[in-house]
Parts: C-alpha cells; sequence; structure tokens
C-alpha cells in the first residue's frame, strides 16, 4: 500500500510538470488498475498510448484496464494494437482470445489462444477450458488489479 502511495505521487508530481509524460502515465495507469481504479487506470492508459502508439505494453495494459470495466470490444482494439507490434506476447494473445470470447466469438477466440500457445508452449493459462461451451461459462476478463495477467513486479518483455 505504500509503495502504492508513493508511486501514484510520484507520478502525480511528474506529471504536474509535464503532463504528457509517458512514462508517468504509464505507470500511473497500472498503479490505479493494481489499486482498483479502472476507470483512471484506463483514462491515463489511454494519454499514454496517446503519446506513444509504437509501445506494445501500453496496449496491452490498456486492454486490461477496458476488459475490467467490460469494454470488451475497446479491448479488443488495445490487444489487436498490442499483438500487431509485439506478436511474440503469449499474454496479449490470451487477453485477446478473452475480449473475443467475450463478445460472443469463440472461434476467433480459440484462435488467438491457439497462437498464445504457439508463441509460449508452456502457457499454462491459455492451456485452461476455452469459453463457449456448457460446460465452461465465459470466465472474468483479466483484473489489471488483480494481478492475474501481471503479478508485482513483472512485466512483459518489450
Amino acid at each position: 500500500m505504500l509503495a502504492e502511495i508513493g508511486s501514484r505521487r510520484l507520478c502525480g508530481a511528474v506529471l504536474d510538470s509535464d503532463a504528457n509524460h509517458f512514462d508517468a502515465l504509464h505507470l500511473g495507469g497500472i498503479v490505479a488498475g493494481r489499486a482498483g481504479r479502472t476507470q483512471e487506470a484506463a483514462d491515463l492508459l489511454e494519454r499514454a498510448a496517446a503519446v506513444r502508439g509504437d509501445n506494445a505494453l501500453v496496449h496491452y495494459h490498456r486492454g486490461i484496464a477496458l476488459a475490467d470495466l467490460k469494454r470488451h470490444s475497446e479491448a479488443l482494439a488495445s490487444y489487436d494494437r498490442a499483438v500487431a507490434l509485439r506478436p511474440d506476447n503469449a499474454r496479449a494473445w490470451n487477453n485477446r482470445g478473452n475480449a473475443l470470447a467475450c463478445l460472443g466469438r469463440h472461434a476467433q477466440a480459440l484462435e488467438s489462444y491457439d497462437r498464445a500457445l504457439r508463441v509460449k508452449p508452456d502457457y499454462a493459462e491459455a492451456r485452461l477450458p476455452h469459453c463457449g461451451s456448457d460446460a465452461h461459462p465465459t470466465p472474468k476478463p483479466p483484473a489489471l488489479h488483480g494481478g492475474d495477467r501481471l503479478p508485482a513486479g513483472e512485466l512483459p518483455a518489450e
């Protein structure tokens, strides 16, 4: 909690002097999401993406925040951008599959899960039963604040 408060203050101070500081926007979005302030996270990550649209991680993190807000079409667009920039990000492919499943596009979701496994064959989350059958209800989309896609201190390789 103290780290979150410190990070939030630091990002705020940087943004007070430079409202378009990419790293402060990006980190601030991650911190806000982890603290459960998902709309704030989505807003900060949107601003970060506007500053550096060529950064795959910001699109990935924005997708997580949007999925947590149940804005699955927008999340899908963010994941599409993330995998276009970094096709080797298994997590982005997996989360893209989750967004597609939440939109009822199950065949495309399976293709994304399969792509995640081609990128990283030992990626356990992509091996879980996929959405769409009566036996396997649609899972909750990835939560930025829950860390189920981004464990504390870990960032996917950029």
